[in-house]
């Protein structure tokens, strides 16, 4: 099974770990929501969508993401929902997968540096309970996290992150390279190390990544301006879809599609959401002199 999970970031029976949606997702405002299209070399072999969200009134994260694959890519359906307060500190996470040979489910809670998770493989489930260091964090946060700290080149981070897939925390290293183009967008060229896999990630100054590459598995993701360019050939399961996201996805906002505007991620120190900006007007044309007739 190709590990999306550690390339992409840095995106009905089987759902067996999902939460609803629920009114704290209602009550959140969406940072940012896209499509991305997933390729070995030349060949597309799936797509993902990737949701953040952040609620003013509980001080909440919450990272959503769904992936497919085709049979070229293992046939594999997954997917996370996932919380943290104002500071990243870890809440809570439900991740599921699904492959032809089996069926695994994650749900875990954290009080302090403690973590407790059931894991569900088929019929077998297995409750453990591990300490992880001080100050680690779900990895699918991780863009916003370096977001806080801010994206300098030349700078590194060194971290603890809980790979969600496996309940493991692990010491990574993201160290942003340069500026350059991506996409024709401005972007921070990272270079990220987690899980023992190397990959590049392209992040615009708002924390939305692009892109990502990975030359030693040949496996690139692209942040598509709609959903048709990222799942075509693919058929869109709307029932989970709706039961993971609230409703199917509309892929939007985020620097690409551009309809609308992304809501401000918030800092610890100042977690109101920006305003939004009032829409131009329109000049008023003028109007032509009428012709008199003769």
């Amino acid at each position: 099974m190709v590990q999306f999970r550690r390339i992409y970031l840095l995106i009905g029976c089987f759902f067996l770990g999902f939460i609803p949606w629920s009114i704290e997702s209602a009550q959140a405002e969406i940072m940012f929501e896209g499509y991305y299209k997933i390729v070995s070399g030349t060949t597309k072999i799936g797509y993902f969508i990737q949701r953040y969200e952040f609620d003013p009134k509980s001080k909440k994260f919450i990272s959503t993401y769904f992936i497919q694959t085709n049979n070229l890519g293992g046939n594999t359906t997954e997917s996370l929902r996932a919380f943290a307060d104002d500071k990243f500190q870890p809440i809570s996470y439900q991740y599921t997968v699904k492959t032809p040979q089996m069926v695994k489910t994650i749900d875990a809670t954290f009080k302090g540096t403690i973590m407790n998770a059931v894991i569900t493989k088929g019929n077998t489930a297995e409750t453990v309970s591990k300490k992880v260091p001080k100050g680690t964090f779900l990895s699918t946060f991780l863009g916003y996290l370096i977001l806080q700290k801010g994206y300098t080149p030349g700078k590194k981070f060194n971290y603890s992150a809980v790979a969600e897939e496996d309940a493991e925390s692990y010491n990574g290293e993201a160290y942003v390279k340069e500026q350059q183009t991506f996409l024709n967008k401005p972007v921070f060229k990272v270079l990220n190390s987690f899980k023992g896999v190397k990959f590049v990630s392209f992040v615009t100054d708002k924390g939305e990544v692009l892109g990502t590459q990975s030359p030693l598995q040949q496996i690139a993701t692209e942040l598509s301006p709609s959903p048709s360019g990222a799942t075509e050939g693919f058929t869109l399961p709307s029932g989970p879809l709706k039961i993971l996201f609230g409703k199917v996805p509309l892929g939007k906002p985020n620097i690409l599609a551009g309809a609308d505007k992304p809501a401000a991620a918030p800092s610890p120190e100042a977690i109101e959401p920006a305003p939004q900006e009032e829409p131009a007007q329109k000049p008023t044309p003028k109007k032509l002199p009428e012709k008199k007739a003769k």
